[in-house]
């Protein structure tokens, strides 16, 4: 008896896979649901490709090129207008091995609930080196942004609860709506099941990629600062689905999460974790000493932990490295902020008697913060992002020398 909970359907979302596309269409067939394509405004149309191919097959055309995040939101509207649950993502170059399918449909069908992505193994000698390097940094951003551990988010090869699209609002165009997917879906605390699959890599020059490293890189940072804004803000997010009365009864009480959140052991388990456990403490460290450099000093250890809550890091490792500001060497950091920000805002640096022939009382303290805050808190930022960066990549290099867990 079919499961009401579960009819998927196969998307496949397209542009200029002339060559492979008849084929992957064909197989999806195979799997005995029916098949959407969304054709992106490819050179030949996808109807043309597709003519003749028996079975059920549904292509909707965009005019022209509007980028992936365009073709998948067609597809699961179209999906969900036809009545389907679920839409398992393929793409049409030919790389996703059909074989690998049915686990991946069989993950959702077990969880109809859950967001299901495959993993591929990034030992493969023929994964491309830049495209492991990204995946990983990718990784670890969606990581610091949700708190959620993917193995894989650069995998297109994912089974979608269509309702799960509809509820969490991805405003990202092009390959950034894969990665916002994963963001929001970890913010909605959304099911996640990884599965393993195969990649088929084509000779060199007989791949077709389109994606254009430096326009979708700068798009990814784009992205990936838009989505940091909103971590930063301290509103509730969407949970997809709604918890039930049950779970809400057995989350811990707020102080044992709370002392769980600081227990340093976690942060010692952490350290000799895997590559995304050392990259969120030596941020924990950059983080910290990013605020340390910020004007900030009467609630400097708040802020601190603030961004760790917000950002997935460890308190003690935000909070240890924010004692960069530790005297005398916040005053060294403070005049350095002030010098810098002066610089910046009036191209001149600031006079040296306005501090040294100066009462150090109330008003004359506050005349002092009147004149020079905004310098300081400029210079205290570009310093603090330089010094952060610099404590971050130290750190997480340092980290590589601990030895991992066993296991």
């Amino acid at each position: 008896m079919p499961d009401a909970n579960f009819q998927p359907a196969i998307l496949l979302p397209t542009f200029n896979n002339a060559k492979t596309l008849r084929g992957v269409a064909e197989g999806a067939l195979r799997l005995g649901h029916p098949v959407i394509v969304a054709d992106d405004g490819s050179d030949t149309p996808a109807s043309t490709l597709l003519d003749g191919v028996e079975g059920d097959v549904f292509v909707h055309t965009h005019p022209h090129n509007r980028g992936k995040a365009e073709a998948l939101r067609t597809g699961f509207a179209a999906a969900a207008a036809r009545g389907f649950t679920h839409a398992l993502t393929i793409d049409t170059d030919g790389q996703h091995d059909l074989d690998d399918a049915p686990a991946l449909l069989a993950a959702a069908a077990a969880n109809p609930t859950a967001f299901v992505t495959g993993c591929r193994d990034d030992n493969d000698p023929a994964y491309p080196a830049k495209n492991r390097a990204g995946r990983r940094w990718s990784n670890l951003a969606i990581f610091l942004l949700s708190g959620r551990r993917v193995g894989d988010s650069q995998c297109g090869y994912r089974v979608y609860p269509l309702a799960m699209t509809a509820a969490l609002p991805c405003r990202a165009g092009r390959y950034g709506y894969e990665a916002e997917m994963l963001v929001r879906s970890g913010w909605a605390k959304t099911p996640l099941a990884e599965v393993p699959v195969q990649t088929i890599y084509a000779p060199a020059d007989e791949r077709v990629s389109h994606f254009k490293p430096w326009r979708d890189t700068l798009h990814a940072f784009a992205i990936y600062g838009r989505l940091g804004l909103r971590a930063l803000w301290p509103w509730p997010y969407r949970r997809w689905p709604e918890p039930t009365a049950q779970q809400r009864a057995a989350r811990a009480a707020w102080w044992r999460r709370v002392w769980a959140w600081f227990d340093p052991r976690d942060l010692l388990a952490a350290a000799r974790g895997d590559d995304v456990s050392r990259a969120s403490v030596a941020a924990g460290l950059g983080a910290g000493a990013f605020v340390a450099n910020l004007p900030v000093y009467p609630v400097q250890t708040l802020v601190a932990v603030y961004l760790a809550k917000r950002f997935h890091l460890h308190p003690v490792a935000a909070v240890a490295g924010s004692q960069a500001a530790f005297p005398p060497f916040n005053v060294i950091l403070s005049a350095a902020a002030i010098w810098l920000g002066h610089l910046i805002l009036w191209q001149s640096t600031p006079a040296w008697t306005d501090f040294t022939e100066r009462t150090w009382d109330f008003h004359g303290v506050r005349t002092l913060m009147e004149q020079y805050f905004f310098a300081w808190a400029l210079g205290g930022v570009i310093i603090g992002l330089v010094m952060g960066a610099v404590v971050f990549l130290l750190a997480w290099a340092g980290l590589k020398w601990v030895p991992k867990r066993a296991g």
